[in-house]
């Protein structure tokens, strides 16, 4: 009905939102789920938004890790390099393991 219209529409009730993204050839030759590489995980798939609106992203990185950015973040708000490492050291901050995934 919608198609017939000339509305784009995809029959999507199949299965998961997840396991349509994973499985769609249309969505991967245009772009909406690219491979990324990530810290842990490797070479992985990336769901993108199916809507890009102008001006918005038009490439999506790898997600990450939980603390990446906690040294930077705390540095810039004033933190000396003693400090961080003090606030690690008791474990009043903390950042996930960058070691590969092996599961």
């Amino acid at each position: 009905m919608l198609a017939g219209s000339g509305v784009a529409c995809v029959q999507a009730d199949e299965c998961t939102p997840g396991e349509f993204e994973a499985r769609s050839e249309h969505l991967r030759q245009n772009g909406f789920v690219p491979v990324v590489q990530h810290a842990r995980f490797g070479e992985m798939r990336r769901w993108g938004p199916i809507v890009q609106v102008n001006g918005g992203r038009d490439s999506y990185g790898p997600g990450v890790l939980g603390g990446a950015d906690t040294d930077s973040l705390l540095a810039e708000i004033g933190y000396t390099p003693a400090e961080i490492a003090t606030l690690r050291s008791t474990r009043a901050v903390s950042s996930e393991d960058t070691a590969p995934y092996s599961g």
